[in-house]
Formats: structure tokens, C-alpha cells, sequence
């Protein structure tokens, strides 16, 4: 497995690590909060061996993170003003929200309302890739679906030889997941309440929150 150091501003890193996402590959990379699999959100390939490596049934969807708002196009509807609200006012940082899904996604993306999850992270590396790639990469933490989140490369217990590499960028910070909220509905709607507090979004939103 490549181990690429992120501490190199100027290295190559993220233009090999996005030419092994092209290929159908998978890469380690810190999130805001944990390790996280990161893989093309266009390629099958690359989906299927993240579900593989977590031992994980298509039971909730895989999140994506994004460069910047624009690139959400790619995989989602941004819809109304409440996603310019909420990116506005809390990202980048652990905040994931589910749009209306657009186009022919893989299955593993789409959750049963249509929508897909998306988050603008505060750690540079899966943005740099995802700028580098040109489109979002899936999230995922490193570890199999039950088994503690990796908090550094060395942590991560998944076969090295299912990944084409890893983005090295020290100790990740840990604690609460993401937030994760629901913009597909009206009012919108906390799914899970993690990093960010709930009042913190309904301020965002003036109070149009369940």
C-alpha cells in the first residue's frame, strides 16, 4: 500500500491519489473527525470494494464530501436557500446534509427517500482530492461496519491489499460524528445529532427544524 505524507504542500500526493480513485481504487483519508474510505463517487468499482472492505449491506447510504457547494451538482439538487444558509453559516466543518439525489447514482449513495449525503469538510486532504478528481468522494470511516474508527493511518485494521493507498495527515481529532440533517423535506429535519449542536442548525434555518 502507497502511504502518502499530506504534509507536503506542494507534493504529488493528491494527484496520485486521485488517479488511483479514477482507476476504481480506494484510498484512506482523514476526515474532521476520523479515517475515512475514500473512493470516485462515478465509479462502481470503487463503491463496491469500499462496501467490501466494511463488511456493509446497503442498509444506509454512503456520504460524500465535496471541494466546495458548487461540486454538489454532480451527485444532488441543491435546492432552496436552506443549503446556502447552512453552508454559510457552519462549513466547512462536521455538518452532512441529504439533497435530492440527481442522475444515475449507485445504489449505495441513494438513500430510501432519494436523497444522498453530502458534507464540505474542514480537513484540507479529501478536499484536495476531491478538487484534484473533480468530484466528490465517499467518507466512509476506516473499519469495518461496527469495529472502532481509525484514528491514524497505522490504525486503520482493513486489509492494506484492498487499498491502493493512504493520505497520511497525522493523529485525526475524533469525537462526535457529523450532524446529519434532512433538506429533501420541509421542514427540515436532524437524523442524527453529532459534532454540531441542533440549535446551532435550527438558528440557520430560523427555527424551520423537527
Amino acid at each position: 500500500m502507497q502511504v502518502w505524507n499530506a504534509t507536503e504542500p506542494n507534493g504529488r500526493w493528491s494527484v496520485d491519489a486521485a488517479r488511483a480513485l479514477r482507476e476504481g481504487g480506494v484510498v484512506a483519508v482523514a476526515t474532521d473527525t476520523f479515517y475515512g474510505l475514500a473512493a470516485d463517487c462515478r465509479s462502481p468499482q470503487g463503491i463496491e470494494r469500499v462496501l467490501a472492505m466494511k463488511d456493509r449491506q446497503l442498509k444506509n447510504p454512503l456520504l460524500l464530501l465535496v471541494d466546495d457547494v458548487k461540486q454538489i451538482d454532480i451527485v444532488a439538487n441543491r435546492g432552496d436557500e436552506r443549503l446556502e444558509a447552512l453552508a454559510s453559516d457552519i462549513w466547512p466543518g462536521p455538518l452532512t446534509v441529504v439533497l435530492p439525489a440527481r442522475g444515475r447514482l449507485h445504489p449505495a449513495l441513494v438513500g430510501s427517500s432519494g436523497g444522498v449525503a453530502v458534507r464540505l469538510p474542514d480537513c484540507p486532504a479529501p478536499r484536495r482530492i476531491a478538487r484534484e478528481l473533480g468530484a466528490p468522494i465517499t467518507g466512509t470511516s476506516a473499519n469495518r461496519t461496527g469495529a472502532p474508527p481509525a484514528l491514524t493511518v497505522p490504525s486503520i485494521d482493513l486489509p492494506t491489499a484492498s487499498l491502493a493507498g493512504a493520505v497520511d495527515s497525522g493523529a485525526a481529532p475524533g469525537g462526535a460524528p457529523s450532524t446529519l440533517v434532512d433538506l429533501t423535506c420541509v421542514p427540515a429535519r436532524i437524523l442524527r445529532e453529532g459534532a454540531i449542536p441542533t440549535h446551532s442548525v435550527a438558528l440557520s434555518l430560523d427555527g424551520r427544524l423537527v
